[in-house]
C-alpha cells in the first residue's frame, strides 16, 4: 500500500510494468524474490538489471538476485556502508544513473 502511494505521489502517470513493495506472505528482502519477479515481468536477465538501493540490505539483496548492485548516496544510509556491503557504484544523485545505463 505504501509504494502504491509513493508511485502515485512522485511518479504519477509513469507506465510502470510492475510495481512491488512489502507483501503479507511475500519474504523480505534480501531474499531476492520480489527483484526476480521484477526482472521476470520486464522481460530482462537479472544480469542485466540495476538495482539501486539505499542500505546494506539492498546491496546483499542485488547480490542474491545476480544483479548490479547500485548504491543511492542520497538515501537514510551511509555511503560507507553502502561500499562495505558490495555496491559497484555509489551514485550522489537520481540523473547519475543515466550515466550508468548509457556505459
Amino acid at each position: 500500500q505504501f509504494t502504491g502511494q509513493m508511485i502515485d505521489h512522485y511518479f504519477k502517470g509513469v507506465p510502470f510494468r510492475r510495481v512491488l513493495g512489502q507483501q503479507e506472505g511475500v519474504a523480505k528482502k534480501p531474499d531476492p524474490g520480489q527483484a526476480l519477479a521484477a526482472a521476470q515481468a520486464m522481460g530482462v536477465a537479472p544480469a542485466a538489471c540495476l538495482f539501486l538501493g539505499d542500505s546494506a540490505v539492498d546491496m546483499e539483496t542485488a547480490r542474491r538476485a545476480g544483479m548490479a548492485a547500485v548504491g543511492a548516496g542520497w538515501g537514510f544510509r551511509p555511503v560507507q556502508e553502502l561500499r562495505e556491503a558490495g555496491a559497484l557504484r555509489v551514485i550522489d544523485h537520481p540523473l547519475d544513473l543515466l550515466d550508468l545505463l548509457e556505459n
